[in-house]
């Protein structure tokens, strides 16, 4: 549906905003436009918007290269772009990517919802993604003005690595976790995390299946000293890193 090709923009004589853009964003697909302020996104958007033609390289809008139309053939073709998710929107619920839809309590409801379309930019401050789901909701479970969570699976891993989220800690020494060895021995291992899900990180890399990891009392460990371990009635404070499916 659009597709670039070594774009680049600059406004008069300034220096290039956009550099050698190549992507292609296929009818029916979601992305996620992200970047520090300064980084080009507003006008990455204003050209996929056709508000602006690019300084160079090739821009096609369902298979037309805007820099051969006339300016008055520019306009049709921005309706199609704003009417693109239409039809999927009049199919209902059956079309688009899967929305589970949570009770108050977290379970999920019996209901069947779809994504109808997602916002191109992420807040950069709260990571927060415009989104618009279409629910059926026959038994009207689901009454106006209702504040509701959703569940909508962006990845899929059969065998991801998971830790609790307490047991994380962030410093200069960038992101670890404390895990015991086979005798009881006390270090710390620099992890890199991935999705948090149910209050568990996936973590990509750093750990093995198995390793000890210390979810409390993290405050009076020390590197290389052996450790005691007494668990409280209140929770363990050991978790074994584990796998499971994550979706």
């Amino acid at each position: 549906m659009v597709r670039f090709e070594n774009v680049g923009m600059r406004y008069s004589t300034g220096p290039e905003v956009l550099r050698d853009i190549t992507m292609r964003l296929a009818p029916g697909s979601f992305h996620f436009l992200t970047g520090s302020s300064g980084a080009g996104k507003t006008t990455l958007l204003r050209l996929m918007y056709l508000a602006e033609r690019p300084s160079r390289g090739l821009i096609a809008l369902f298979d037309s290269d805007i820099a051969t139309l006339p300016r008055h053939a520019l306009a049709p073709l921005r309706r199609r772009l704003e009417t693109a998710g239409k039809g999927r929107a009049e199919a209902g619920a059956g079309a688009g990517v899967p929305v589970t839809v949570l009770g108050a309590d977290g379970a999920p409801l019996d209901l069947k919802a779809r994504v109808l379309f997602s916002g191109m930019s992420v807040d950069a401050g709260t990571g927060d993604v415009l989104m618009r789901v279409l629910v059926d909701n026959p038994r009207r479970e689901l009454l106006p003005g209702m504040f509701v969570r959703a569940r909508l699976s962006s990845s899929a891993y059969e065998q991801a690595l998971r830790v609790p989220q307490q047991a994380v800690q962030r410093g200069a020494m960038g992101t670890q976790v404390w895990v015991l060895s086979g005798t009881g021995e006390a270090r710390r291992v620099t992890v890199q995390l991935g999705e948090l899900v149910d209050r568990h990180y996936r973590v990509s890399a750093g750990l093995r299946a198995g390793d000890r990891v210390v979810v409390t009392g993290m405050d009076r460990l020390v590197e290389g000293v052996k450790t005691q371990v007494v668990a409280s009635e209140a929770a363990s404070p050991l978790a074994a890193a584990s796998t499971a499916a994550l979706r």
